[in-house]
């Protein structure tokens, strides 16, 4: 993915810009890298060059998987069920993406600094909530429930999600030592971990202990 005018390049930075601001529109450009990945299976060459790590564990799953849905009392169901099967191909379309220490940096680097700006949004968000929603589509969806930080997400538990994700995303840098910082890694980690972790006491006590607290449905990065 050296280059940047590339189609993938371009779908890839819509998808950093969807998990930051829109899980639709990553969802759709999650699924657009994905058919551009199984269009360029068709090619004998490129196929050659692709990696496929842990596919053993990955088809020893997606065959239980099947095999268990085949076994149930509704076959059907169970097969719409596991259409999570198929993000599996994700995973395999960002290691081909993503082939070399600098396409992983630029995709870091990017997604760490974006959900850095959505986490200090997200202070302002609750610092600033008003007691009622205000008018308009795009001020009452900012300030619907924002007694919780959910920045630009429906719920605070997808920005929760995605903050983990980012965080273990990044967390190997840790242990490489100062060879593996990067210039972008500093103001992240506390952006990050001080906006909606899902593991802190007040996140707990708002999440189950409130008794203002409603149950919710979360997006999720189906396909």
């Amino acid at each position: 993915m050296s280059n940047a005018r590339s189609p993938e390049r371009w779908a890839l930075g819509l998808f950093l810009i969807g998990l930051a601001f829109s899980i639709t529109l990553s969802q759709v450009t999650l699924a657009l890298l994905v058919l551009l990945w199984v269009y360029r299976l068709w090619d004998a060459r490129a196929r050659a060059a692709m990696t496929f790590p842990l596919a053993t564990p990955f088809l020893a799953f997606v065959a239980a998987s099947l095999l268990a849905t085949l076994r149930s009392a509704d076959v059907w169901e169970s097969l719409a069920k596991s259409k999570a099967l198929l993000l599996i191909l994700v995973f395999f379309t960002l290691v081909d993406l993503l082939g070399s220490a600098d396409d992983a940096d630029w995709f870091l680097a990017r997604l760490f600094l974006l959900m850095a700006v959505v986490s200090l949004l997200g202070l302002v968000q609750v610092a600033f909530c008003p007691e009622k929603p205000l008018g308009g589509p795009l001020l009452w969806r900012w300030t619907r429930n924002c007694h919780r930080a959910h920045a630009f997400y429906s719920i605070y538990m997808t920005l929760a999600g995605v903050l983990t994700l980012t965080l273990l995303a990044t967390l190997p840098r840790l242990f490489t030592g100062l060879s593996g910082w990067r210039w972008w890694m500093p103001p992240a980690p506390w952006s990050g971990s001080t906006t909606a972790s899902p593991d802190s006491p007040s996140a707990r006590e708002k999440a189950w202990g409130s008794p203002s607290a409603k149950p919710a449905t979360s997006p999720r990065l189906n396909l």
